[in-house]
């Protein structure tokens, strides 16, 4: 980073001191913390001052934003109205579930709904996936659960923890936990080898033989 754009940053920095404090008085600081740990965990960002990180993460990460919106909106208050004028949150990428477990990660979130019954502990979702309604009937998504780009889950279907749903899959049926599907309607493709963080191929499965 030159010198110019290290000045350039701070300025910009001044207007995440307001959105510090709500974070750090808000009901949900803990939850908001751990999303913020599991951001810089994926993203391999070396940075160990939390106010630097949140300010960072805020400034140059749309995606974050809504995740933070949707924490402060759980809580109510007039903090989360002052927030979403501060820094307002990318409208192509909705996040409406009953319950979302800390670390949830958004790559990119260009044109994503998650609109899940339930969604697990530090899950990574890409951009485009639409994870919603059939009728009245939500999805549940498990822990530990990456959901790639171009993806569809609706209706009343479980992920399992661990499971990788593959780039453009379609699933309408439960996917156990550790198993990695893809395809049009989806099914089994292979076992997750260790995390499905570490697992890329689901990135790279067809969606359609």
């Amino acid at each position: 980073m030159t010198t110019f754009h290290k000045i350039l940053f701070v300025l910009k920095a001044f207007r995440t001191i307001p959105a510090y404090i709500i974070w750090k008085t808000s009901k949900n600081k803990n939850i908001i913390y751990q999303d913020m740990c599991f951001w810089k965990e994926i993203k391999h960002m070396n940075i160990e001052n939390e106010f630097v990180l949140y300010s960072t993460l805020l400034l140059e990460t749309e995606a974050f934003r809504n995740v933070v919106h949707m924490r402060l909106g759980q809580c109510g208050g007039m903090g989360r109205i002052f927030f979403r004028y501060v820094f307002p949150p990318m409208k192509t990428l909705s996040i409406g579930c009953g319950h979302v477990g800390p670390g949830l990660y958004i790559q990119h979130g260009f044109s994503t709904i998650i609109a899940a019954k339930s969604v697990g502990e530090k899950c990574w979702i890409n951009q485009q996936v639409t994870i919603g309604f059939e009728q009245d009937r939500q999805p549940v998504i498990g822990n530990h659960v990456r959901v790639c780009t171009g993806a569809i889950i609706i209706g009343d279907v479980t992920v399992g923890d661990n499971a990788i749903v593959a780039a453009g899959a379609v699933v309408t049926h439960d996917i156990p936990a550790g198993e990695i599907w893809g395809g049009v309607p989806a099914r089994f493709i292979k076992k997750v080898k260790g995390s499905s963080f570490d697992d890329q191929s689901g990135s790279h499965a067809p969606a359609q033989e």
